[in-house]
């Protein structure tokens, strides 16, 4: 199952630099108001705006127990609600502890992931299922410039 944050359903906008090297910050947030399957399910966080560079990054687990997140670019196309086959990669975190804690994204990592001329969605598979529980969240602060 496809979960989308609000930006993700473009309910928000995703903030873009006004002038060249300006670095934007995104926070983006899913609550569990329904319950994530580790084995079929993958988080659309949000996206990073075509043409712009990642510059940092950090997952904070709010509840989720003992569970690590893989975070990366998303396939298919940015905020498509249709297409359920859709998952993401592992480019921006891979297997980062969450458990009531934050992690930072290597700035090595950020770097490998090429601007390109589309936006890309950003998601989020986790190692373990979460119960809905409208307190428990994953949190992703994106900071990236054009």
């Amino acid at each position: 199952m496809l979960h989308q944050t609000n930006a993700a359903k473009r309910r928000t906008d995703a903030a873009v630099a006004g002038v060249a090297g300006t670095l934007v910050a995104m926070v983006y947030t899913h609550t569990f108001a329904k319950a994530f399957t580790a084995a079929t399910d993958v988080i659309e966080m949000g996206m990073v705006p075509a043409m712009n560079q990642l510059h940092s990054a950090e997952l904070i687990g709010k509840g989720v127990g003992v569970n690590t997140a893989d975070v990366g670019i998303m396939t298919g196309v940015y905020g498509d609600t249709q297409d359920e086959t859709r998952t993401c990669a592992d480019e921006i975190f891979d297997g980062a502890d969450i458990n009531d804690k934050a992690a930072q994204a290597a700035t090595a990592d950020l770097l490998a992931v090429v601007p390109t001329d589309r936006n890309l969605g950003i998601g989020v598979k986790l190692s373990a299922d979460v119960a809905a529980d409208a307190t428990k969240s994953v949190t992703l602060v994106l900071t990236y410039y054009a």
